[in-house]
């Protein structure tokens, strides 16, 4: 069977959040290959994306066009078949919206695309579940980010998932140890 002139190009998809975590984007995307790790200025990293499936804040690329803020983040090549359902896991057109970035890597800078908090999906007083600021800090971790930037991510207050199914199912994605 002939691949398609689209299974040949490549999309440069740029994770600052969960999908950092190479367990869980493998999980999630299994064909997604890690190019390198990107900063991202101008911006800084929140977890008030507030998520209509589960009620936790989920991370955001929030721009402050300050020059003293940065998200690092993972830069991943991906199928253009592989982006719709990236879309879906991600809640585009309901939570985030898709955002061109000019990032720093290695040296250089590359254009990548990432998702980004619709305005309304934000809520400063919404918090994490553990296991999901677990994944954010296993990618920083897994990709040797600065430690002021990973002891920023363990500062962030989680709280436990009540759902014990889903938070047994993403702490086993995630590689995490059961207290």
């Amino acid at each position: 069977m002939r691949k398609s002139l689209f299974s040949c190009l490549v999309m440069m998809y740029f994770a600052y959040g969960s999908n950092m975590c190479i367990g869980r984007m493998k999980n999630r995307i299994p064909g997604a290959a890690s190019c390198c790790t990107a900063v991202l200025a101008g911006y800084t990293i929140k977890f008030h994306t507030l998520s209509p499936k589960d009620g936790s804040g989920k991370c955001n690329a929030f721009e402050t066009r300050s020059a003293l803020d940065v998200v690092y983040g993972v830069i991943y090549k991906i199928a253009p078949e592989d982006k719709p359902l990236l879309d879906r896991y991600e809640g585009l057109g309901v939570v985030y919206a898709l955002r061109n970035v000019v990032l720093e890597c290695e040296g250089a800078c590359i254009e990548a695309f990432t998702y980004a908090a619709l305005p309304e999906a934000i809520d400063d007083m919404v918090l994490p579940f553990a296991w999901y600021k677990y994944y954010v800090l296993t990618g920083a971790k897994q990709n040797n980010f600065p430690a002021s930037y990973i002891e920023r991510i363990e500062s962030v207050y989680a709280v436990e998932d009540p759902d014990m199914e889903r938070d047994r199912v993403n702490r086993e994605i995630a590689g995490m140890v059961f207290a």
